[in-house]
Protein backbone atom coordinates (compact mmCIF):
# COMPACT_ATOMS: atom_id res chain seq x y z
CA UNK A 1 0.00 0.00 0.00
CA UNK A 2 1.76 3.39 -1.06
CA UNK A 3 2.53 5.52 1.42
CA UNK A 4 1.55 9.31 1.28
CA UNK A 5 2.90 12.49 2.82
CA UNK A 6 1.08 15.90 2.54
CA UNK A 7 2.80 18.98 2.23
CA UNK A 8 0.89 22.44 2.53
CA UNK A 9 1.93 25.10 0.36
CA UNK A 10 0.94 28.51 1.11
CA UNK A 11 0.21 30.23 -2.35
CA UNK A 12 -0.15 34.10 -2.75
CA UNK A 13 -2.85 34.97 -5.11
CA UNK A 14 -3.55 38.02 -7.42
CA UNK A 15 -5.68 39.41 -5.18
CA UNK A 16 -4.42 41.33 -2.60
CA UNK A 17 -7.36 40.91 -0.13
CA UNK A 18 -6.86 37.34 -0.27
CA UNK A 19 -4.27 34.52 0.64
CA UNK A 20 -5.29 30.92 0.03
CA UNK A 21 -3.68 28.11 1.79
CA UNK A 22 -4.43 24.97 -0.30
CA UNK A 23 -3.36 20.91 0.73
CA UNK A 24 -1.50 19.72 -2.15
CA UNK A 25 -0.45 15.28 -1.74
CA UNK A 26 2.47 14.46 -3.17
CA UNK A 27 3.60 10.74 -3.12
CA UNK A 28 6.64 10.00 -1.17
CA UNK A 29 9.58 9.70 -3.03
CA UNK A 30 8.74 12.23 -5.72
CA UNK A 31 11.78 14.23 -7.31
CA UNK A 32 12.29 17.76 -7.31
CA UNK A 33 11.39 18.49 -10.36
CA UNK A 34 7.49 16.72 -10.05
CA UNK A 35 7.13 19.24 -6.96
CA UNK A 36 8.03 21.81 -9.56
CA UNK A 37 5.91 20.74 -11.77
CA UNK A 38 2.60 20.66 -9.26
CA UNK A 39 3.63 23.91 -8.28
CA UNK A 40 3.37 25.42 -11.42
CA UNK A 41 0.39 23.66 -12.10
CA UNK A 42 -1.23 25.22 -8.81
CA UNK A 43 0.12 28.55 -9.65
CA UNK A 44 -1.80 28.07 -13.05
CA UNK A 45 -4.98 26.92 -11.33
CA UNK A 46 -4.88 29.77 -8.72
CA UNK A 47 -4.18 32.77 -11.42
CA UNK A 48 -5.99 31.52 -14.39
CA UNK A 49 -8.51 34.70 -14.90
CA UNK A 50 -10.27 33.09 -17.90
CA UNK A 51 -12.64 30.33 -18.29
CA UNK A 52 -11.19 27.20 -19.79
CA UNK A 53 -14.53 26.30 -21.77
CA UNK A 54 -15.10 29.97 -23.48
CA UNK A 55 -11.78 31.51 -22.97
CA UNK A 56 -13.15 34.27 -21.69
CA UNK A 57 -12.51 36.64 -18.69
CA UNK A 58 -14.44 35.38 -15.70
CA UNK A 59 -16.36 38.45 -13.28
CA UNK A 60 -12.94 38.38 -10.59
CA UNK A 61 -10.95 38.62 -13.66
CA UNK A 62 -12.80 41.73 -14.88
CA UNK A 63 -12.65 43.59 -11.77
CA UNK A 64 -8.80 42.88 -10.89
CA UNK A 65 -8.85 44.39 -14.82
CA UNK A 66 -10.68 47.63 -13.75
CA UNK A 67 -8.56 47.79 -10.65
CA UNK A 68 -5.31 48.30 -12.83
CA UNK A 69 -6.96 50.61 -14.75
CA UNK A 70 -7.69 52.78 -12.18
CA UNK A 71 -4.77 52.14 -10.32
CA UNK A 72 -3.10 53.82 -13.78
CA UNK A 73 -5.30 56.56 -14.02
CA UNK A 74 -3.08 59.98 -13.12
CA UNK A 75 -3.61 62.89 -10.71
CA UNK A 76 -5.06 66.00 -12.56
CA UNK A 77 -3.50 68.99 -10.99
CA UNK A 78 -5.52 71.38 -12.67
CA UNK A 79 -8.70 70.31 -11.25
CA UNK A 80 -7.53 70.44 -7.95
CA UNK A 81 -6.10 73.87 -8.39
CA UNK A 82 -9.39 75.36 -9.11
CA UNK A 83 -11.30 73.77 -6.39
CA UNK A 84 -9.10 75.32 -3.90
CA UNK A 85 -9.20 78.39 -5.58
CA UNK A 86 -13.25 78.08 -5.19
CA UNK A 87 -12.97 77.04 -1.70
CA UNK A 88 -10.69 79.64 -0.85
CA UNK A 89 -12.55 82.51 -2.10
CA UNK A 90 -15.89 81.20 -0.48
CA UNK A 91 -13.58 81.26 2.68
CA UNK A 92 -12.77 85.19 2.13
CA UNK A 93 -16.57 85.84 0.99
CA UNK A 94 -17.69 84.29 4.62
CA UNK A 95 -14.70 86.11 6.59
CA UNK A 96 -16.02 89.13 4.88
CA UNK A 97 -19.45 89.21 5.78
CA UNK A 98 -18.76 87.97 9.53
CA UNK A 99 -16.23 91.50 9.24
CA UNK A 100 -18.62 93.69 7.89
CA UNK A 101 -21.23 92.32 11.13
CA UNK A 102 -19.32 93.26 13.76
CA UNK A 103 -18.02 96.36 12.60
CA UNK A 104 -22.03 96.96 11.83
CA UNK A 105 -22.51 96.37 15.22
CA UNK A 106 -20.14 97.91 17.20
CA UNK A 107 -20.77 101.25 14.73
CA UNK A 108 -24.69 101.24 16.20
CA UNK A 109 -23.48 100.34 19.32
CA UNK A 110 -21.56 103.60 19.80
CA UNK A 111 -23.68 106.09 17.81
CA UNK A 112 -26.26 104.83 20.54
CA UNK A 113 -24.06 105.73 22.98
CA UNK A 114 -23.11 108.98 21.66
CA UNK A 115 -25.89 110.34 19.40
CA UNK A 116 -29.05 109.43 21.35
CA UNK A 117 -31.28 112.40 22.28
CA UNK A 118 -34.62 113.38 22.44
CA UNK A 119 -35.98 114.59 19.10
CA UNK A 120 -38.07 117.98 19.21
CA UNK A 121 -40.65 119.41 16.43
CA UNK A 122 -38.36 122.21 15.48
CA UNK A 123 -35.84 119.71 14.10
CA UNK A 124 -38.16 117.63 11.51
CA UNK A 125 -37.48 119.53 8.37
CA UNK A 126 -40.41 118.90 5.69
CA UNK A 127 -38.33 118.77 2.17
CA UNK A 128 -39.91 120.71 -0.47
CA UNK A 129 -42.58 121.36 1.51
CA UNK A 130 -46.11 123.01 -0.61
CA UNK A 131 -46.32 127.06 -0.79
CA UNK A 132 -49.54 126.81 0.29
CA UNK A 133 -49.28 125.08 3.28
CA UNK A 134 -50.08 127.51 6.45
CA UNK A 135 -47.70 127.50 9.44
CA UNK A 136 -50.20 125.88 11.42
CA UNK A 137 -50.65 123.06 9.48
CA UNK A 138 -46.76 122.29 8.95
CA UNK A 139 -46.05 122.56 12.59
CA UNK A 140 -49.20 120.11 13.11
CA UNK A 141 -47.26 117.23 10.69
CA UNK A 142 -43.43 117.95 12.42
CA UNK A 143 -45.29 117.35 16.10
CA UNK A 144 -46.85 114.32 14.69
CA UNK A 145 -43.28 112.76 13.64
CA UNK A 146 -41.33 114.00 16.43
CA UNK A 147 -43.60 112.30 18.72
CA UNK A 148 -43.00 109.35 16.93
CA UNK A 149 -39.20 109.32 17.13
CA UNK A 150 -37.23 107.42 19.56
CA UNK A 151 -34.17 109.11 21.61
CA UNK A 152 -31.93 106.38 19.71
CA UNK A 153 -31.10 107.36 15.99
CA UNK A 154 -29.98 103.96 14.88
CA UNK A 155 -33.68 102.73 16.40
CA UNK A 156 -35.37 101.67 12.31
CA UNK A 157 -38.24 100.57 14.19
CA UNK A 158 -39.46 103.91 15.49
CA UNK A 159 -38.85 105.43 11.96
CA UNK A 160 -40.91 102.85 10.62
CA UNK A 161 -43.57 103.91 12.90
CA UNK A 162 -43.22 107.83 12.10
CA UNK A 163 -44.24 106.80 8.33
CA UNK A 164 -46.60 105.08 9.12
CA UNK A 165 -48.43 108.01 11.45
CA UNK A 166 -47.81 109.95 8.92
CA UNK A 167 -49.04 108.15 6.01
CA UNK A 168 -52.08 107.80 7.62
CA UNK A 169 -52.82 111.83 7.86
CA UNK A 170 -55.47 113.08 5.62
CA UNK A 171 -53.04 115.71 4.45
CA UNK A 172 -50.39 113.37 3.14
CA UNK A 173 -51.09 111.49 -0.33
CA UNK A 174 -47.69 109.63 -0.15
CA UNK A 175 -44.67 109.33 2.20
CA UNK A 176 -41.27 108.62 0.52
CA UNK A 177 -38.74 108.21 3.31
CA UNK A 178 -38.10 109.62 6.76
CA UNK A 179 -34.43 110.01 7.53
CA UNK A 180 -31.75 111.28 10.71
CA UNK A 181 -29.23 113.22 10.05
CA UNK A 182 -25.74 114.13 12.09
CA UNK A 183 -26.84 116.98 14.87
CA UNK A 184 -30.54 115.65 15.75
CA UNK A 185 -32.02 116.70 12.31
CA UNK A 186 -34.81 114.40 10.69
CA UNK A 187 -35.48 115.02 6.89
CA UNK A 188 -39.15 114.28 5.43
CA UNK A 189 -39.93 113.29 2.04
CA UNK A 190 -43.19 113.07 1.20
CA UNK A 191 -46.61 114.42 -1.04
CA UNK A 192 -49.35 116.07 0.46
CA UNK A 193 -52.62 116.96 -0.53
CA UNK A 194 -53.72 120.10 -1.67
CA UNK A 195 -56.94 121.94 -1.23
CA UNK A 196 -58.40 123.19 -4.62
CA UNK A 197 -62.09 124.45 -3.03
CA UNK A 198 -64.70 124.21 -0.35
CA UNK A 199 -67.69 122.22 -0.52
CA UNK A 200 -70.91 124.08 1.14
CA UNK A 201 -72.71 121.47 3.48
CA UNK A 202 -75.41 121.88 6.35
CA UNK A 203 -72.81 123.11 9.30
CA UNK A 204 -70.53 124.97 7.24
CA UNK A 205 -67.46 124.31 4.04
CA UNK A 206 -65.05 121.40 3.56
CA UNK A 207 -61.53 120.97 1.85
CA UNK A 208 -61.26 118.61 -0.77
CA UNK A 209 -58.26 118.24 -2.97
CA UNK A 210 -58.43 117.44 -6.57
CA UNK A 211 -58.97 113.89 -6.52
CA UNK A 212 -62.42 114.33 -4.32
CA UNK A 213 -60.29 113.48 -0.99
CA UNK A 214 -62.03 115.29 1.96
CA UNK A 215 -59.47 117.30 3.95
CA UNK A 216 -59.73 117.99 8.29
CA UNK A 217 -61.28 121.13 8.99
CA UNK A 218 -64.47 123.08 8.99
CA UNK A 219 -65.15 126.60 7.71
CA UNK A 220 -67.84 129.16 7.97
CA UNK A 221 -68.85 131.69 5.46
CA UNK A 222 -66.64 134.50 6.96
CA UNK A 223 -63.62 132.56 6.53
CA UNK A 224 -63.99 131.85 2.78
CA UNK A 225 -62.59 135.21 1.15
CA UNK A 226 -59.21 134.82 3.72
CA UNK A 227 -58.87 131.25 2.15
CA UNK A 228 -59.60 132.14 -1.32
CA UNK A 229 -60.59 128.67 -2.99
CA UNK A 230 -63.54 128.24 -4.92
CA UNK A 231 -66.84 127.27 -2.98
CA UNK A 232 -68.94 124.10 -4.82
CA UNK A 233 -72.80 124.30 -3.45
CA UNK A 234 -75.79 122.29 -3.62
CA UNK A 235 -73.49 118.88 -2.91
CA UNK A 236 -75.72 115.78 -0.58
CA UNK A 237 -74.89 115.61 2.90
CA UNK A 238 -73.03 112.16 2.35
CA UNK A 239 -69.93 113.28 4.06
CA UNK A 240 -67.23 110.67 4.37
CA UNK A 241 -64.00 110.39 6.63
CA UNK A 242 -61.24 113.03 6.33
CA UNK A 243 -58.74 111.58 3.58
CA UNK A 244 -61.01 109.36 2.15
CA UNK A 245 -62.31 109.65 -1.64
CA UNK A 246 -66.10 112.02 -1.31
CA UNK A 247 -67.74 110.03 -4.15
CA UNK A 248 -70.71 112.16 -5.32
CA UNK A 249 -71.62 112.96 -9.10
CA UNK A 250 -72.46 116.48 -8.20
CA UNK A 251 -69.23 117.08 -6.73
CA UNK A 252 -67.42 115.40 -9.68
CA UNK A 253 -69.14 117.61 -11.80
CA UNK A 254 -68.80 120.65 -10.06
CA UNK A 255 -65.43 120.33 -9.03
CA UNK A 256 -64.11 119.73 -13.22
CA UNK A 257 -65.66 122.86 -13.72
CA UNK A 258 -64.19 124.26 -11.40
CA UNK A 259 -60.67 123.01 -12.19
CA UNK A 260 -61.33 124.07 -15.88
CA UNK A 261 -62.55 127.44 -15.01
CA UNK A 262 -59.65 128.79 -12.54
CA UNK A 263 -57.06 129.61 -14.76
CA UNK A 264 -58.97 131.92 -17.08
CA UNK A 265 -58.90 135.45 -16.43
CA UNK A 266 -62.56 135.89 -15.27
CA UNK A 267 -61.98 133.01 -12.63
CA UNK A 268 -62.06 135.99 -9.80
CA UNK A 269 -65.56 136.78 -10.60
CA UNK A 270 -67.04 133.42 -9.86
CA UNK A 271 -67.87 133.10 -6.54
CA UNK A 272 -69.36 129.32 -6.42
CA UNK A 273 -70.41 126.56 -8.79
CA UNK A 274 -73.76 125.75 -7.87
CA UNK A 275 -74.47 121.77 -8.60
CA UNK A 276 -78.00 121.93 -7.45
CA UNK A 277 -80.17 122.25 -10.25
CA UNK A 278 -81.61 118.92 -12.13
CA UNK A 279 -83.57 118.68 -15.56
CA UNK A 280 -86.57 116.89 -16.19
CA UNK A 281 -84.86 113.84 -16.15
CA UNK A 282 -82.78 114.21 -13.05
CA UNK A 283 -79.52 115.12 -14.76
CA UNK A 284 -77.52 117.28 -13.00
CA UNK A 285 -77.20 121.48 -14.50
CA UNK A 286 -74.13 123.50 -13.62
CA UNK A 287 -74.56 126.80 -13.18
CA UNK A 288 -71.03 130.11 -12.17
CA UNK A 289 -72.61 131.94 -9.31
CA UNK A 290 -70.75 135.58 -9.30
CA UNK A 291 -70.02 138.10 -6.73
CA UNK A 292 -72.46 140.46 -8.31
CA UNK A 293 -75.18 138.26 -7.69
CA UNK A 294 -75.67 137.57 -11.42
CA UNK A 295 -76.42 133.58 -13.17
CA UNK A 296 -74.18 132.27 -16.26
CA UNK A 297 -76.05 128.92 -16.68
CA UNK A 298 -73.56 126.29 -18.09
CA UNK A 299 -75.51 123.41 -18.50
CA UNK A 300 -74.60 119.76 -18.92
CA UNK A 301 -71.32 118.54 -17.11
CA UNK A 302 -68.20 118.24 -19.30
CA UNK A 303 -68.30 116.17 -21.83
CA UNK A 304 -72.17 115.52 -21.51
CA UNK A 305 -73.65 117.88 -23.17
CA UNK A 306 -73.46 117.79 -26.41
CA UNK A 307 -74.50 117.70 -29.34
CA UNK A 308 -77.80 118.41 -26.77
CA UNK A 309 -75.75 121.46 -26.25
CA UNK A 310 -73.09 123.65 -27.90
CA UNK A 311 -69.33 121.76 -27.23
CA UNK A 312 -67.40 122.72 -23.87
CA UNK A 313 -64.81 124.65 -25.85
CA UNK A 314 -67.76 126.87 -27.37
CA UNK A 315 -69.11 127.33 -23.94
CA UNK A 316 -65.36 128.80 -22.76
CA UNK A 317 -65.46 131.07 -25.98
CA UNK A 318 -68.37 132.61 -24.73
CA UNK A 319 -67.60 133.77 -21.52
CA UNK A 320 -63.91 134.82 -23.29
CA UNK A 321 -66.52 137.14 -25.15
CA UNK A 322 -68.82 138.51 -22.78
CA UNK A 323 -65.56 139.52 -20.30
CA UNK A 324 -63.61 141.19 -23.36
CA UNK A 325 -66.91 143.21 -24.14
CA UNK A 326 -68.51 144.09 -20.70
CA UNK A 327 -65.78 143.11 -18.79
CA UNK A 328 -68.31 140.87 -16.40
CA UNK A 329 -69.30 137.17 -17.70
CA UNK A 330 -72.72 137.65 -16.16
CA UNK A 331 -72.91 141.41 -17.68
CA UNK A 332 -72.97 143.16 -14.46
CA UNK A 333 -75.01 141.21 -12.46
CA UNK A 334 -77.33 139.78 -15.17
CA UNK A 335 -78.58 136.10 -15.94
CA UNK A 336 -76.93 134.79 -19.01
CA UNK A 337 -77.35 131.22 -20.75
CA UNK A 338 -74.40 130.22 -22.45
CA UNK A 339 -74.68 126.66 -23.46
CA UNK A 340 -77.28 127.38 -26.58
CA UNK A 341 -75.96 128.48 -30.28
CA UNK A 342 -76.36 132.10 -29.22
CA UNK A 343 -75.56 133.75 -25.81
CA UNK A 344 -78.77 134.58 -24.12
CA UNK A 345 -78.89 137.54 -21.77
CA UNK A 346 -81.85 137.48 -19.41
CA UNK A 347 -82.40 141.78 -19.10
CA UNK A 348 -84.75 144.46 -19.96
CA UNK A 349 -84.69 145.39 -23.94
CA UNK A 350 -83.85 148.93 -22.64
CA UNK A 351 -80.28 148.01 -21.47
CA UNK A 352 -79.13 146.44 -24.46
CA UNK A 353 -77.15 149.04 -26.12
CA UNK A 354 -73.76 148.18 -24.68
CA UNK A 355 -74.36 144.43 -26.06
CA UNK A 356 -75.08 144.45 -30.07
CA UNK A 357 -74.68 140.72 -31.19
CA UNK A 358 -75.99 139.24 -28.13
CA UNK A 359 -80.00 138.01 -28.09
CA UNK A 360 -82.06 139.02 -24.79
CA UNK A 361 -85.24 138.11 -23.59
CA UNK A 362 -87.64 140.01 -20.92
Amino acid sequence: MPLYRTIDIKCHLMDRKKQAHMPIHIEAGSDKQDLLNNGVKMSWFLHQSTSKKTGKKTARGRKTSARRINKSTTWDSARTLMGLRILGGFALLVSLCLVWQWTEGRLKSYISKTQSKTVIWEQVQLVDAPTWMSPFLRQQIQQRIAGELGQDPMDVQSLNQAVKSLASSPWVGQVARIARTTGGRVLVHAVYREPVAMVQSEHGYHLIDGQYHLLPGLYLEHQLAPVGLPVITGVGETLVRPGMVWGDAALTAGLQLVQLVSNQPYASQIKSVDVSQRDRRGRIRLTLLTHLGGQVHWGYPLGQGHPVEVTDAAKLNALAGLYQRCGQIDVSGKTVDIFTESVLVHQPIADNRTLVGYTYTQ
